[in-house]
Order: C-alpha cells, then structure tokens, then sequence
C-alpha cells in the first residue's frame, strides 16, 4: 500500500521510479500484477484489470470456492510484454567468477516404524475425508497438509542428520541445513550436536542471530549452521566464506524463497569450484509430490524471467502436474 496504493503510493507519485529485486517472481505469475499495473499498465493493456489478467496469464477457473489464480497461462506472451520494461541481468553476466551452482534430489528411505506418525496423520485426515490439494497451499498449510509435512520433517530428522554426516566425512568442511519448523531445528540440533552446531530461527533477537553466524563462520569446531528457511532465507552475508554445501532438511512450496536461501552460499565471496544443493526428499509421501510441484513452479518461472530453453512446455504446467 505504501509503495502502490492508488494516489498515496510512493511509486505513484514519483517521477521515475525502479523496482529492483533478484526475484521478481517467488512463485506465480500472479504476483507481478502490482507491478504491473502501477508501473506498466499501458503494456499489459487489454488486460489491466485482476480479473483479466488473470483470466489470461494465471489460468484463472472457479475451482468450487473461488476463482483459482494459482496457475500459469500465455506465459510467452507475458515474457513478451515484459520486453522492454523488465532489465533482467544474470549472475553468469555479471559475477562471472561466481561457480555453478549443482542441484541433487537424493531419496532417503525410512523404516515402517519412523514412517509410522507421517502414516497416522494420513490415516486421520482420510477417515475424515479432508480436503488437501497442491493449488491450494494457503489454505491448506493452515491445518492437515501442515500437519502431514511436519511429521514427515520430523520423521526425516535421523536420516537428514545421517546424510550430513557422510557430507563432512567424504570432505566437505562445513554445511548449511535449511528447515521449516521449529522441532525439525531442534532434532537436527540434537542429532548434529557432535559438529557444535549453530542454529537461526525467527525466534531470535539480532544479536543472537549475529552470533549464529559468527560461530560457523569462525568457529572451526562449528560445521553445521541449522537456519530456519525464510527467518535466514535471506539477509545473511558471510556464510560463503567458509561454506559450499547447502542441504534443505525439508522443502517450501514457494521456490523463490528456496533460490535465496540458496544464495546465502551462492554469491559473491564463494571461492569453491561449485556450490553444491541437495533436497532429500522420502519418495511416496507428501513432500516427494510437492517437489514435483516446486519444479513445475520454477518452470514457469523460469520461463517467464527468459530463463533460455525453459518455454517450450510451461503452458498451464501446474494444472497438467496437478
């Protein structure tokens, strides 16, 4: 509202103005409409209300509740009409020193028994026939889907811990872990506690969040720094110096809050020859399929920024995934 808002925005006001951001989309297609619209209108015209726009680039349908505005359409020609007004630069062109950034997808296989909270969760929400969908998040996450993705984050904690272990024994000097929730942080924390381990989480005041990263980054005891993905998904500076290894003990729906905590590691100061990604993920469960959404999502994404070689086949690729 501050910067949008009709008469009062400062953007609305003001002669020139530049949005400057390095995700300009976090998740959908959707989320450039503000934007747009205050600063654009004349190039997405015939289609400069919601209601077209949406209609047009977002797939919109009545999906029994509402208009669903989650999913992506004309996406070549809405990168078109950004042409022009959108300056994108990549990091290959402008940092050209910075190293690949290499991104795995291990499967990590659970045992009956540490799958048997994710099986009981799942058991209750289908006696009760609960409504769960991957175009419906928001809603969602809010109550079972939530609940589901927490025990599997909590059930992944041991083999995670594992997984790391073998990371800093076959040579790598320290690590990075993202999580989502709170008790996940502490398993890790708790499974981890050999590597002295630090830990940032949106509890923390800032000079507990200061101190956490001036522990890994100099203390060489420290080789695991655990952070919460959007409390330490963006903001920190300094983890590159001593770090090349990003693991994500569990997933987020929205993939741009993904690429910057990835860039935590992956920007300027990173000297190592490549910065290694992984995601494990327990095939058959919830999170298998929301990272299947997750990379529909930066396809789309992708495409739409002018990512080279990534429209050919992103047109509606959430309903098809879905």
């Amino acid at each position: 509202q501050a910067v949008f808002g009709n008469g009062t925005g400062l953007a609305r006001r003001a002669k020139r103005v530049w949005a400057l951001t390095g995700t300009p989309v976090l998740n959908r297609p959707r989320e450039l409409y503000p934007i747009l619209k205050t600063l654009a209108a004349p190039s997405i015209a015939p289609y400069d209300t919601w209601e077209k726009f949406t209609q047009r680039y977002c797939g919109a349908f009545f999906d029994g509740r509402a208009i669903n505005t989650r999913g992506a359409s004309h996406i070549e020609e809405l990168r078109e009409r950004l042409g022009g007004f959108m300056l994108r630069r990549e990091k290959k062109d402008v940092l050209p020193e910075l190293p690949p950034r290499i991104v795995s997808h291990p499967a990590i296989e659970l045992s009956p028994a540490e799958l048997s909270p994710v099986f009981a969760v799942e058991e209750e929400i289908t006696n009760r026939e609960a409504y769960l969908s991957p175009t419906r998040e928001d809603y969602a996450q809010l109550g079972d889907m939530a609940r589901l993705l927490r025990a599997t984050g909590e059930a992944k904690v041991k083999k995670v811990a594992a997984f790391i272990d073998e990371l800093l024994e076959s040579g790598a000097e320290k690590v990075v872990v993202f999580a989502r929730h709170r008790a996940v942080i502490k398993g890790l924390e708790s499974e981890l506690g050999h590597h002295a381990p630090a830990w940032y989480h949106g509890g923390m005041n800032d000079e507990q969040k200061r101190a956490a990263v001036d522990q890994f980054v100099g203390d060489p005891r420290c080789a695991v720094f655990i952070g919460q993905i959007q409390a330490a998904g963006t903001g920190i500076n300094g983890l590159q110096r001593v770090c090349s290894n990003v693991v994500f003990a569990e997933l987020d729906w929205v993939p741009g809050l993904m690429a910057q905590a990835i860039d935590r590691c992956h920007r300027i100061g990173q000297s190592a020859a490549a910065v290694n990604v992984y995601l494990p993920h327990v095939p058959g469960t919830l999170e298998s399929a929301m990272l299947q959404v997750q990379l529909g999502k930066q396809k789309v994404i992708d495409a739409l920024v002018g990512v080279e070689g990534s429209a050919e086949s992103c047109e509606n690729v959430l309903e098809g995934m879905i």
